[in-house]
C-alpha cells in the first residue's frame, strides 16, 4: 500500500506532468511548427499573440482561398454572402477554438490545483496519467480532423456533385484545411465523455463530509462538466447544422 508521503509526491510530480499539456493542441502545434519552418529557431509566443496570429492565418486562408476561385478558377460568385460564407467559418472556427482552449486551460487549472488533492490511490493517478497522454496527442488530433473533415466534404459532394464547380476547388481546400482544424476538437469530446463516462467512477476521493453529494470535491466536479457538457452540445449542433 502507497504511504501517504509518497502518494504526495506522486501527486506533486503529476502536477508537474499536466502542466506539460497547457497549450497542446493542433492549431498551436501546426502555428509553432510553422513559425519554426519560417524563422528556423524554436519561436517562444505568449498564447494571447498565438491565437492573434491563427485568427491571421485563418482569415488569411480564407482570402487566398476565396482570391483563387476568382482569378484562378474564374467562379462567378452569385452574391456577397456566397463570397464572405468563408469568411463567417473561418470566424467561427477561431472562435470554437478559442473558447475550446480557455476551457482545457480552466479543466487543467481544475485537476492540477483541486481534483488530485481528493484522490487517495496511486493507481488513481495514473489512471489519470494515461488518460493525459491519450487525451492529447497531436498525430490522433490530427487524423480525428482529416477523417471527420473528409466525411463531411465527401458528403457534401455526394449531395450536390455540382458544389466543387459552383465554389472553387481553392475554397474547397480552404474549406477542408479549416475544417480539419475543427474537428479536431470533437477528439478532445471524445475523451472528455469517456472520461465521464468510465474512468470518473474507479475513483477513490477523500471526502471529509457527512453529505458526499454536497462535498466540495462533488460540487466542482458538477459545476465543472456541466460547463463541458453544455458548450460540447452547442458546438456540436452548430456543426450538424
Amino acid at each position: 500500500m502507497t504511504m501517504p508521503d509518497n502518494l504526495e509526491e506522486e501527486k506533486e510530480e503529476l502536477r508537474n506532468f499536466l502542466h506539460a499539456f497547457f497549450g497542446k493542441n493542433l492549431e498551436l502545434s501546426i502555428l509553432n511548427n510553422a513559425l519554426h519552418v519560417i524563422f528556423r529557431k524554436k519561436i517562444f509566443l505568449t498564447r494571447a499573440y498565438c491565437y492573434l496570429i491563427l485568427w491571421i492565418a485563418l482569415n488569411s486562408t480564407a482570402t487566398i482561398g476565396l482570391l483563387t476561385g476568382i482569378f484562378v478558377e474564374q467562379i462567378d460568385y452569385k452574391s456577397n454572402l456566397e463570397m464572405i460564407g468563408i469568411f463567417v467559418v473561418a470566424n467561427y472556427v477561431f472562435f470554437v477554438l478559442y473558447v475550446k482552449d480557455l476551457y482545457v486551460t480552466y479543466l487543467l487549472n481544475f485537476m492540477r490545483d483541486q481534483f488530485l488533492n481528493f484522490l487517495s490511490k496511486e493507481s488513481d493517478l495514473e489512471m489519470l496519467r494515461t488518460r493525459f497522454i491519450k487525451t492529447f496527442q497531436i498525430k490522433n488530433q490530427l487524423r480525428w480532423g482529416v477523417i471527420i473533415s473528409l466525411i463531411g466534404h465527401f458528403s457534401f459532394i455526394l449531395y450536390d456533385f455540382s458544389l466543387p464547380q459552383r465554389a472553387g476547388w481553392g475554397i474547397m481546400v480552404t474549406s477542408f484545411i479549416i475544417n480539419t482544424i475543427y474537428a479536431s476538437v470533437f477528439y478532445l469530446l471524445y475523451h472528455f465523455l469517456e472520461f465521464i463516462r468510465k474512468d470518473l467512477n474507479h475513483y477513490f476521493f477523500k471526502i471529509f463530509s457527512p453529505d458526499p453529494g454536497n462535498s466540495e470535491i462533488i460540487r466542482s466536479l458538477s459545476r465543472v462538466f456541466t460547463i463541458g457538457v453544455y458548450m460540447n452540445f452547442i458546438f456540436t449542433l452548430i456543426f450538424l447544422h
